[in-house]
């Protein structure tokens, strides 16, 4: 499912996250973004993209958006390694 939110934006951050994380929320519901509806609970979406996951209601009133959770999708640039002991 697709989400494009294309009057002004209302995002509220009740939990305080980062400006930078609600900005970047911003930018993905501006241009569209494809997120996943929660089968549970009615308004409220995860979006993911390459670098951030969200938790997101969107009020069926008001259409402001609630951001519930941000966190950074973070891939592992290391590896172990093993040795063998001579």
């Amino acid at each position: 499912m697709t989400l494009r939110l294309v009057r002004n934006i209302t995002i509220e951050n009740p939990r305080n996250f980062p400006g930078a994380a609600v900005e970047r929320l911003r930018t993905l519901l501006s241009g569209g973004t494809c997120v996943q509806a929660d089968t549970r609970r009615a308004n409220f979406f995860e979006i993911h993209n390459s670098d951030d996951h969200f938790w997101i209601h969107v009020s069926p009133i008001s259409g402001h958006v609630v951001l519930l959770a941000a966190w950074e999708h973070n891939v592992p640039t290391t590896t172990a390694v093993r040795t063998r002991a001579a």
